[in-house]
């Protein structure tokens, strides 16, 4: 498995023609595990929603409306049918323009009530699909145009989205980065196994509950717990390209406790296996780079509540 791929660091590569990491996300629906990367992120949801779990707390973006992660900030996202604008942008980037980024923390209002924040807010949303529509063009000087659309973006985002009060156990302290990297790449390229917190706790030299302390303070759930969403991200995976016996899919995922991991998914995706994939049954495959609804122009989300009031 390529170290990319596995890691719950996300390794946050650039568009190779500019300084950032800009793209249009695609999404039918789906959970990914907590994680956290070097780059600010500014998730602008045009069309269904996603939730962004945290330590303490979930917020819930809807179309129309954009969030900012912070770096170094773990955060787990569960999504239904969705179009995203996704920018991330690089610490190092932002260290040579802004003073003092460290000392920033970054988050916007979607619904002010002041008249300035409402004019700020509606202009930053059309940059971002200004910015869309110039990287997607054929001239001679997109690049420009998308760089100074851009530049005109972080300008608002620094000068009205940003505070110097950095919330405590918002970010990962350095010293806990790479014990945490190791031992949830581990866990990804492991989930199969038989694995606890004790026998992770010796492959790693930790104490395991010195291990678990901080896995639960700053990963916002226990090593348990997250081997599970592990096993169950694949089991979703497996469920959209197989059509294997349920059972089957959960034991090959590791999943030896069927009641615990039925309920471990009906927590990350609100409903139960078998009905996502009845789900997915009347669902249209995507097209590469297009999103589509559901035929009966429901989200995900709705589509399970309403497969539920029918079943």
């Amino acid at each position: 498995m390529d170290w990319e791929q596995a890691i719950n660091h996300e390794i946050v590569v650039s568009n190779p023609d500019v300084d950032v990491r800009f793209y249009l996300s695609v999404d039918p629906g789906s959970y990914v595990a907590p994680h956290w990367h070097n780059s600010l992120e500014v998730v602008y949801v045009l069309q269904g929603w996603l939730q962004y779990q945290y330590n303490q707390s979930t917020v819930d973006v809807q179309a129309g409306e954009f969030l900012i992660t912070n770096s170094k900030t773990v955060h787990a996202v569960l999504s239904g049918d969705n179009r995203a604008f996704v920018l991330q942008i690089p610490r190092a980037f932002l260290q040579h323009y802004v003073k003092g980024i460290d000392t920033l923390y970054f988050s916007a209002d979607m619904h002010p009530s002041e008249a300035e924040a409402c004019r700020h807010l509606a202009e930053m949303k059309q940059l971002l699909q200004e910015m869309y529509n110039a990287y997607c063009e054929e001239t001679r000087g997109r690049l420009l145009r998308f760089n100074y659309l851009m530049y005109q973006f972080l300008y608002l985002l620094v000068e009205h989205c940003a505070t110097e009060v950095v919330p405590a156990n918002e970010k990962l302290p350095q010293k806990h980065l790479k014990l945490l990297t190791d031992i949830t790449y581990y866990i990804r390229v492991h989930y199969k196994e038989k694995l606890s917190t004790q026998n992770i706790a010796e492959r790693f030299n930790y104490h395991p509950n010195y291990l678990s302390r901080i896995f639960k303070e700053y990963m916002g759930l226990t090593i348990l717990d997250y081997i599970y969403t592990i096993r169950i991200i694949n089991v979703q995976e497996e469920l959209r390209r197989s059509d294997r016996s349920i059972r089957e899919i959960f034991e090959d995922c590791g999943c030896s406790n069927y009641n615990v991991a039925v309920r471990v998914f009906r927590e990350r995706y609100h409903c139960t296996p078998h009905e996502m994939r009845r789900m997915m049954k009347h669902t249209p495959k995507y097209v590469a780079g297009e999103g589509q609804m559901s035929p009966e122009g429901y989200t995900v989300k709705e589509k399970w509540e309403n497969d539920k009031l029918k079943s």
